[in-house]
């Protein structure tokens, strides 16, 4: 159960550094409660970064096989304005079509993440705080760089681990189907 008046935090350390993040549950309740339980659950340590796409500026991960398929065993639905902006630092949930977001989620590291603005599909539910050069870093890791590359990064990147941090306190907001 995530608290009103609580900010929560992310943070993720990766073989490359520390990525801070900061969740937004006010914009993406859902969302922001699954990631907090996963992460609070272990789920996200030891998992590699998938995928990296140029077109997009994007560094995914999330996937409990590291082959970008799989996910929590369930599904959340889309917590969507039809306003989304992806610009740097914004993070998302990936997802296989509507409502079938779960565990795997992507952070935008340029300027290309705009390219996502017309079919704006993604649940935003964060922002980098403190890390987006590392995010980068992830992100140059391509066996080309001409705007089609669209796969595994060229050295393998995990995540340690992931811990939520939280700041002050509030009244709760109800959880995922409770």
């Amino acid at each position: 159960m995530l608290d009103k008046g609580t900010t929560y935090t992310a943070v993720l350390e990766t073989s490359c550094g520390t990525i801070t993040i900061e969740l937004d549950h006010k914009a993406a309740p859902d969302t922001v409660a699954s990631f907090v339980f996963l992460a609070e659950q272990g789920y996200f340590d030891g998992q590699f970064f998938h995928r990296v796409v140029d077109s997009i500026d994007v560094v995914q991960g999330g996937s409990p096989t590291g082959a970008g398929d799989g996910g929590p065993g369930y599904v959340i639905p889309d917590e969507l304005s039809g306003t989304e902006h992806y610009t740097p630092g914004t993070i998302a949930m990936a997802n296989a079509g509507a409502n079938t977001g779960g565990s795997q989620f992507f952070v935008v590291t340029g300027p290309a993440g705009a390219n996502l603005d017309g079919a704006p599909n993604y649940t935003i539910f964060g922002s980098v705080a403190d890390g987006l050069d590392i995010a980068k870093r992830i992100n140059g890791l391509m066996a080309t760089d001409d705007g089609t590359y669209d796969g595994a990064p060229t050295e393998a990147v995990y995540i340690e681990s992931v811990s939520i941090e939280r700041s002050k306190t509030g009244s709760p907001v109800p959880s995922p189907g409770g």
